[in-house]
């Protein structure tokens, strides 16, 4: 990791196991008089695993585990961090993180297009909040040295974008990036959420598929997009996880996965290793084919210069971007309209996402009914 942990939140940890109230999750067992399953249903078992379906509590009191213990042992082991969390959404990871680790006196400088998740655990949070233009590295440094005028003497500053971006589909300049905050000595954080699977020697991200994994303080990992379960994991080390597990309160107070669900989840982290070289190769493949067949068909210039599976159709006008999707709709090609405040004011698009599995006239019967509308 690039940074320890800030002498505040080591402070906030040492002054918690002082006073007896450090919390670390523990597996418990005797007869039940701790968990929420009042009528017992939680303890229901799936016909195929034998394992309960039901979360009965929170992981601090009935929801934990070894079974989640060595779920986060695997995340982290393939998506190559030190420590991993577990979080029961992406939405939840970014909330509980971004509203406790930033204190009072800290900056973060977040990317003007970063999700609504992160904006939202900001707005809880008492650290000053300022937006750098997106993926420009020069205004970062100008909102950095202005923002340090409005530091506490031992405030941190923290960089937070993403890897691949939801909307637009491009990438943030990672390394140049993770080389700045090391010149500077700001803390980088990245959400993943969309790289998650799809980049990496493992299916770690870009932070991983880049080898920034000792770059980057924190990133967040989901399983909600490309890998087709719900959950997601922060990759930190031990001091943070220790943090985040006793101030994260969307961690505190969200009921943990059933054993079943961690069965599941384990189960789709081992089919991502063993058949996530092959899925990637082909979803490059089929994006490669999207923009050859949008550059034969005279539309490339429709569509963001982006290389990934999100791809954006760009639309003059709002009333333009529905009208277009439901034409296409008729044509039967399951597309959205992606309209304001999702995205600036003037920028309206269709978002395209390409998968692995579409064929060749899926594709191509895509961008002829797009090409239709215009």
């Amino acid at each position: 990791m690039s940074h320890s942990l800030p002498p505040k939140l080591k402070h906030l940890l040492a002054q918690r196991a002082h006073s007896g109230l450090l919390r670390t999750p523990k597996v418990l067992s005797g007869v039940d008089f701790m968990s929420n399953d009042y009528f017992g249903w939680a303890k229901q078992v799936d016909t195929g695993t034998g394992l309960a379906l039901g979360g009965s509590g929170s992981r601090l009191i009935s929801g934990h585990t070894v079974a989640l213990e060595v779920l986060e042992q695997r995340a982290a082991t393939d998506w190559g961090g030190d420590q991993a969390l577990f979080f029961p959404s992406g939405y939840a990871a970014n909330i509980g993180f971004f509203a406790s680790v930033p204190q009072r006196g800290d900056v973060v400088l977040a990317d003007a297009h970063v999700h609504a998740s992160i904006v939202d655990g900001l707005r809880l949070s008492m650290a000053h909040t300022f937006k750098f233009a997106h993926n420009d590295l020069n205004d970062l440094n100008a909102k950095a040295v202005h923002a340090r005028a409005k530091m506490h003497p031992d405030g941190v500053l923290f960089v937070v974008t993403e890897g691949l971006f939801s909307m637009d589909g491009d990438s943030a300049p990672l390394s140049a990036m993770a080389d700045w905050c090391a010149e500077f000595g700001a803390y980088l954080v990245v959400d993943e959420a969309h790289s998650t699977g799809v980049y990496g020697e493992r299916g770690g991200g870009l932070v991983q598929d880049l080898g920034l994994e000792d770059k980057v303080w924190a990133r967040l990992l989901t399983l909600g997009k490309a890998m087709g379960r719900q959950g997601a994991f922060w990759l930190v080390d031990q001091p943070l996880k220790s943090f985040l597990v006793n101030y994260a309160r969307s961690l505190i107070y969200s009921t943990a996965p059933s054993p079943a669900e961690v069965a599941h989840i384990t189960q789709t982290l081992i089919l991502a290793q063993e058949r996530g070289p092959e899925a990637r190769a082909q979803l490059r493949e089929r994006i490669q084919f999207f923009r050859d067949t949008a550059q034969n068909l005279g539309v490339l210039d429709h569509l963001w210069p982006a290389f990934g599976p999100i791809q954006a159709w760009k639309c003059p006008s709002q009333q333009s971007a529905v009208l277009w999707a439901e034409q296409v709709q008729q044509s039967g090609f399951g597309v959205k309209a992606i309209l304001p405040p999702t995205v600036p004011e003037g920028t309206a698009r269709l978002r395209l996402c390409i998968h692995a599995d579409h064929t060749d006239e899926d594709i191509a019967g895509l961008l002829s009914a797009l090409k239709q509308c215009l």
